[in-house]
């Protein structure tokens, strides 16, 4: 892969979160809540911008649910509930945001994920509108250090 352009607006919301955004070669992404830090392969890595950045907003997503921000259990245990709760979260987070921006958004095709998402919601109807719920206070919270928050909206 090589290196795509820069969003502005995406990297000035980003920057202004002040999330501490650890790059390595790897091929997971993920957050960290105990060392508060999202990690995320190099941007070359990724197939594109949209990627990119789809994935560190799902990540900022994560991120917005600290103790010390929104403070939501973040279900560490995986498969659990909680778990499928606040991978959804993210998710929703991250077309939100992503939406917002102006790039094409994606749901992910994680099986994983998704056989989370639909046990909890064959027991629970109300589990995706709580997560949606929950999605908009996450992006909220990010989209506050945004600029582009208000010429947008």
């Amino acid at each position: 892969m090589t290196e795509f352009e820069k969003n502005e607006n995406a990297e000035n919301l980003i920057n202004n979160t002040s999330a501490d955004i650890v790059y390595l070669p790897q091929n997971k992404a993920f957050y960290n809540h105990l060392e508060d830090k999202i990690y995320l392969p190099q941007r070359k890595q990724f197939v594109s911008s949209e990627a990119f950045y789809n994935v560190l907003f799902h990540e900022l997503g994560h991120w917005s649910g600290h103790s010390t921000r929104l403070n939501r259990s973040l279900g560490n245990v995986f498969q659990s509930k909680e778990y499928g709760f606040e991978e959804l979260i993210a998710e929703i987070n991250a077309a939100f945001i992503s939406a917002l921006l102006g790039f094409k958004t994606k749901i992910t095709d994680n099986v994983d994920y998704i056989n989370s998402w639909l046990q909890v919601m064959r027991n629970d109807k109300k589990f995706v509108v709580q997560a949606a719920s929950q999605a908009q206070k996450a992006a909220d919270y990010i989209l506050a250090f945004s600029e582009v928050k208000k010429e947008v909206a």
